[in-house]
């Protein structure tokens, strides 16, 4: 469990080379929860095997670039509502790099890249990365690339970095990590201090001094950068549920007993005899079970109990006290608390949804649903923004407005090409095709017993925009299948 102190206000870029995401979604997460705008990832190590799901963390899109689950791949959590693009126009197949375009408020578009160069590139892919940046600066555009190059920055002897740094002085790009970003213990006992994960930007003067905090998840410090930009703000997540805290059943009933149906039995139109029974039935329904607004939080990893927080938390610790005592002996407890909570992390997940699968084993239904909950398949949530010819819409009545002109226009269109027949040659068409033949369709009216019953085997399901939930239908079924039934057989009748 890390800690930062991190301004407010501003865009938050970090980045961090997590050595495998495969397992530490959690720890991500973890991070992601101090209020991160985008996190920058190197070494992944990912395939095609693993999709977007697993590695999903709910109000971040994902962006990958693999490369195998054995080594290298880079990747971005960014906020969902932070308007973003892939540029695979600025990208390089042979090289693992993601270029993304971020669209904050008042600002001209930013270009983000999140870059690795593995230890045993050869000179060329050096060549081909600072060929990359020169083309990306010369856009104009305010750059930031974060990545973990195995650059020494701290280095007083490095042609890799000489060459890298002529070029960065050329593209007006400042390295902003001044800090060791990796700390370790070498073979032959001695502390290794380098500066390998870096930050160039060409907006240096709008941004805070860069932190290196250490993480027990990964032998690399997550690096920090705030950028002076105003991002737009999420919003928490609203619900309407009714309380039920006061809810009684025989009072409940008691009520829709004393409601009079007259002006509903009394009508003709279906429609109106409709709308006067919502009116009724949901106010007594109000009366009992009032809606309240609710925050829906991101929720923890369901299997982090307190024994795998507190095991994190002596993990962190014992690296920070590796670092500062450079004994052998205290970098192997670090090394052992790491790979355990690792394991167990894993171990507690499998055995999590183990019990999940076993508790809903005869029901098909529910067992769907924890697959689909194992396997990180949700509801995508509703779009935040949206591109139109090089504009972005990030107001939802804005977007609900594209949407219904765009359909609107596809069923014109449409109707515009369909083959113009006439009505009436139509009917002509069916009465010869049924002539002389015993064809007769009749919908026979309900009873009053036959809604009651349907009523009661209604399953239980989310309400739509009526907020009229099926539990109260079923408690009021004796009594509402008067009014209904009469709706009904109306609507069978028109």
């Amino acid at each position: 469990m890390i800690s930062i102190n991190l301004p407010r206000k501003g865009f938050k870029l970090d980045h961090l080379n997590i050595c495998s995401l495969r397992h530490k979604v959690t720890e991500v997460s973890d991070i992601l929860s101090l209020g991160i705008n985008l996190l920058a990832l190197s070494e992944t190590h990912l395939d095609d095997t693993f999709n977007y799901e697993v590695l999903a963390i709910q109000g971040y899109n994902i962006f990958r670039k693999d490369r195998n689950s054995h080594g290298g791949g880079v990747a971005y959590y960014v906020q969902n509502q932070i308007p973003t693009k892939i540029r695979h126009d600025l990208m390089v197949v042979d090289l693992e790099v993601i270029w993304l375009q971020i669209n904050l408020p008042y600002l001209k578009p930013l270009l983000v890249g999140c870059a690795y160069r593995p230890p045993s590139a050869k000179l060329e892919y050096l060549d081909q990365l600072c060929d990359m940046l020169d083309k990306v600066c010369d856009l104009g555009n305010e750059v930031y690339c974060l990545g973990d190059l195995n650059i020494d920055w701290k280095s007083s002897n490095c042609p890799l970095k000489e060459r890298l740094q002529s070029v960065t002085n050329a593209c007006n790009l400042i390295q902003m990590v001044d800090r060791p970003t990796r700390i370790c213990m070498r073979k032959d006992g001695h502390k290794s201090e380098t500066c390998i994960d870096h930050i160039f930007t060409n907006f240096s003067h709008l941004c805070s001094k860069v932190s290196s905090v250490t993480v027990g998840c990964s032998d690399h410090n997550l690096v920090v950068v705030v950028g002076d930009a105003k991002v737009p703000k999420s919003g928490p997540k609203i619900v309407l549920m009714r309380s039920m805290k006061t809810f009684s059943e025989e009072a409940f009933i008691l009520d829709i007993k004393k409601i009079s149906w007259q002006h509903v039995l009394g009508n003709d139109d279906p429609d109106d005899a409709l709308e006067i029974f919502y009116t009724l039935f949901l106010q007594v329904i109000g009366k009992h079970a009032p809606i309240r607004k609710l925050t829906v939080r991101n929720l923890r990893s369901p299997w982090l109990d307190t024994e795998l927080m507190e095991l994190m938390k002596q993990r962190d610790e014992a690296k920070e006290a590796a670092i500062t005592s450079s004994f052998l002996s205290d970098w192997q407890i670090y090394k052992k608390l790491r790979n355990y909570v690792t394991a167990l992390n894993k171990k507690k997940k499998q055995l999590f949804y183990q019990d999940k699968i076993k508790s809903v084993k005869n029901d098909n239904k529910k067992m769907w649903n924890v697959v689909n909950e194992m396997m990180g398949r949700q509801p995508k949530p509703c779009p935040t923004h949206l591109e139109v010819e090089g504009k972005w819409l990030t107001k939802p009545a804005h977007i609900a407005s594209y949407f219904s002109d765009f359909f609107s226009s596809k069923i014109s269109n449409l109707r515009n090409n369909m083959q113009q027949t006439s009505i009436d040659s139509s009917i002509t068409r069916i009465k010869e095709l049924v002539m002389n033949k015993k064809c007769e369709f009749k919908i026979a009216r309900v009873s009053v017993k036959d809604v009651e019953c349907l009523i009661k085997k209604c399953k239980e399901r989310p309400p739509g925009v009526d907020n009229l939930e099926v539990r109260f239908l079923s408690l009021a079924a004796s009594v509402i299948s008067v009014p209904v039934c009469h709706i009904v057989n109306l609507s069978i009748e028109k």
